[in-house]
């Protein structure tokens, strides 16, 4: 039982996510640049004829999104406020795109699978999940906030602010433009940058 799960327990909550239901899997889930290259690491080391159907996957998502004229829009998030990433988040969801790791309803790479995943746990009925607009939907995670938007920012875009995250489904996109590793750091800055970001 993780802290997550065991704070929705003591609370009185019961975790409505299990095996087999995917409705999360469909959303526009945001991971750090340092995952987005993990992910596409992942992706490479898999054997044929496996690593082609991922990869055509994540092409058949972003295609998606750029019929549906949301591929220019998500691909720069850090120059997007607040609302019009809800909105994008939003449209996202009605397009109903699974995860190009989503298998049988379930994650094929959970264990390596992003913080952003570990962290959204569901205690309402299960069957808001799947709501064009899921306000019904009741979600517990960390208790100092999501961990996965406080991680490092070790890339920049081209107008010089700092990458905060990622669209999953654009992560190979993103490690073919940054091959290079980040400038090596100490890794107390890592970890000073990494507490610095939590609520005071």
């Amino acid at each position: 039982m993780n802290m997550v799960t065991h704070d929705a327990a003591a609370s009185g909550y019961s975790v409505s996510c299990k095996a087999g239901c995917g409705a999360c899997c469909r959303q526009l889930v945001p991971i750090s640049a340092i995952e987005a290259r993990q992910l596409a690491k992942l992706v490479e080391e898999m054997p044929e004829p496996r690593r082609s159907e991922i990869k055509r996957r994540f092409q058949e998502a972003i295609e998606k999104t750029a019929r549906a004229d949301l591929l220019a829009r998500m691909s720069n998030p850090q120059d997007a406020d607040p609302r019009t990433t809800r909105e994008i988040n939003l449209e996202y969801w009605k397009l109903r795109i699974p995860c190009p790791f989503l298998e049988n309803e379930s994650c094929s790479i959970y264990a390596d699978r992003p913080i952003a995943c570990r962290e959204f746990l569901v205690v309402s009925d299960p069957s808001h999940c799947s709501e064009d607009r899921p306000d019904n939907v009741r979600a517990l995670g960390p208790p100092a906030g999501p961990i996965s938007h406080r991680l490092p920012r070790p890339y920049r875009s081209p107008g010089g602010k700092p990458i905060d995250w990622v669209p999953l489904i654009l992560s190979l996109d993103f490690a073919m433009r940054h091959r290079n590793e980040p400038d090596a750091r100490p890794a107390t800055q890592w970890v000073n940058e990494f507490f610095e970001g939590l609520p005071k």
